[in-house]
């Protein structure tokens, strides 16, 4: 991994201009950019108003349409729209990686709440290319994991 061996010998490490861009008067930014990458998401229904044709089924099939053309209500971006995301199906030959790494904590969800919004962080950790950030794994006891969930999801 490139970071590591700018960790290792910090004389090899070459910043990107990213806002500014060279030669110019603006802010000089350094940013770690991931390039030429891809990810699988793999994602499931939740349906809290069962009435009527309101199944599982129906979100999944749903979804898939508009992931065929191309639809979304906002532009998916990785971190912030600066950096925004292409999707589409999965290609039946997409394999994740085979990389089990220890992330550290990243941002799960912010919890708004009356008395003052609470960040929620999770270990996030990679086994064998492959992060599993469902509710039950990654947050902790019942208490935290339902209130975020009850934030999440307006029923």
């Amino acid at each position: 991994m490139a970071v590591k061996s700018w960790i290792a010998d910090p004389s090899k490490y070459e910043p990107l201009s990213a806002g500014a861009g060279a030669n110019s008067d603006g802010t000089p930014r350094t940013s770690l950019l991931l390039r030429d990458v891809a990810y699988i998401i793999e994602a499931y229904p939740v349906v809290f108003d069962k009435s009527g044709d309101n199944t599982p089924t129906k979100y999944v099939s749903m979804l898939s349409r508009r992931i065929e053309k191309g639809q979304c209500f906002q532009r998916p971006s990785l971190g912030c729209r600066e950096f925004a995301a292409d999707f589409s199906l999965p290609d039946a030959n997409d394999q994740p990686i085979a990389v089990t790494e220890d992330l550290g904590r990243i941002l799960y969800d912010i919890v708004f709440r009356p008395e003052g919004n609470r960040a929620v962080f999770f270990d996030a950790k990679l086994k064998d290319g492959v992060m599993d950030t469902r509710p039950e794994v990654v947050l902790g006891g019942d208490a935290a994991r339902q209130e975020v969930l009850n934030c999440s999801y307006k029923r």
